[in-house]
């Protein structure tokens, strides 16, 4: 079982701004930091893997091996093995220790059969989730905003004749707790210095948003991304 399988329902696109798909320009976008999200609330209530995944396919695994579920807390890697979906005691106390943006792990066991030469064997299913707001970020002044100033401010400024020829960028930022964007970093290039300046500069005067806030209505941080590239990236 590819882990991509349950990336179509996971993974929660907070905002994809794009001009028109016009060949002279770049497609960009802004995210969270993660591809597959699970709130605290939802996730300490929990008493099935089900409960926090939606779509997760129990209908059609029913010979389990093995699940087991990990993470880092404290600079550690804690683990807890169940038998099914169903969640052991210990990994439902385990998941009451996590915090925000911890990123969790299981790796799920199961028979199946070969369609093809009806052989069974033992595959393994991974899935990961990252602990998020209850409450996502969001720019203030609203996302066509957003995308306008993006574009006037960075993208249009480096849009290249040939955009195939154009390296995806990716920056990270935070958005603090008082809506301040901060610590705006590459995650990768575009090989070239000046472009790279320019798009976190403009990342780094980004007009305040509306912190995420957590499961008690409390402003917290959170980690969010934007990527510049060509069409199709």
């Amino acid at each position: 079982m590819s882990p991509s399988f349950l990336c179509m329902f996971l993974t929660p696109w907070l905002f994809i701004a794009a001009k028109p798909a016009l060949s002279q320009e770049l497609f960009f976008e802004v995210k969270g930091n993660y591809q597959r999200g699970v709130s605290l609330k939802k996730l300490k209530s929990a008493r099935t893997m089900a409960d926090f995944c939606n779509g997760f396919p129990s209908n059609w695994i029913s010979n389990y091996v093995s699940s087991e579920l990990s993470f880092i807390k404290d600079d550690k890697i804690v683990k807890s093995f169940g038998h099914n979906d169903t969640l052991t005691p210990d990994q439902r106390q385990m998941l009451q220790t996590v915090g925000l943006n911890t990123e969790i792990e299981f790796n799920i066991t199961f028979m199946a059969e070969n369609p093809v030469n009806h052989f069974v064997s033992a595959r393994t299913m991974q899935l990961k989730m990252r602990v998020i707001p209850e409450k996502a970020a969001g720019f203030k002044e609203g996302y066509p905003k957003m995308s306008y100033y993006l574009y006037e401010n960075a993208v249009r400024k480096i849009t290249p004749s040939v955009p195939k020829s154009f390296q995806q960028v990716r920056v990270l930022f935070t958005v603090g707790e008082d809506g301040s964007v901060w610590d705006a970093r590459l995650e990768s290039t575009s090989g070239k210095p000046d472009t790279d300046q320019l798009i976190l500069d403009v990342i780094r005067a980004m007009p305040k948003w509306n912190p995420a806030e957590d499961q008690n209505g409390q402003p917290v941080k959170q980690e969010f991304e934007l990527t510049i590239g060509s069409q199709g990236c």
